[in-house]
């Protein structure tokens, strides 16, 4: 169970920082990046 939950948590980390990488190539600042962390 709780190397399912850290799988999860790390699925999502990853799936924050790609949303953020179009933000910070187009010059603004990824605040969903920021607030996640």
């Amino acid at each position: 169970m709780l190397l399912r939950l850290y799988g999860v948590a790390s699925t999502a980390l990853l799936v924050g920082y790609a949303f953020g990488i179009p933000a910070a190539e187009s010059g603004q600042f990824p605040w969903g990046v920021v607030s996640m962390g």
